[in-house]
């Protein structure tokens, strides 16, 4: 049981991260990547609110409940 949670963890961190990439990549070649507020508890909203606001329109996706990942463009 614990491999199949933990196989289920994967796959659902695969895809957010894939969908999460496509998303900026599509508006540039090459997106910067950062975490922020790393240890807080991290909501998807504020997550991607924070990250569009300080970095030039970023996406944020939460990738775990303490992680904000957000990727966005320098031009």
């Amino acid at each position: 049981m614990r491999t199949g949670h933990l196989l289920l963890v994967a796959i659902a961190f695969l895809v957010l991260s894939a969908d999460m990439s496509v998303k900026v990549s599509a508006r540039c070649p090459d997106p910067v990547a950062v975490y922020l507020n790393p240890g807080q508890p991290c909501d998807p909203q504020t997550c991607n609110g924070d990250c569009a606001r300080e970095y030039h329109e970023g996406i944020g996706v939460c990738l775990n409940p303490k992680t904000c990942y957000c990727e966005y463009c320098l031009d």
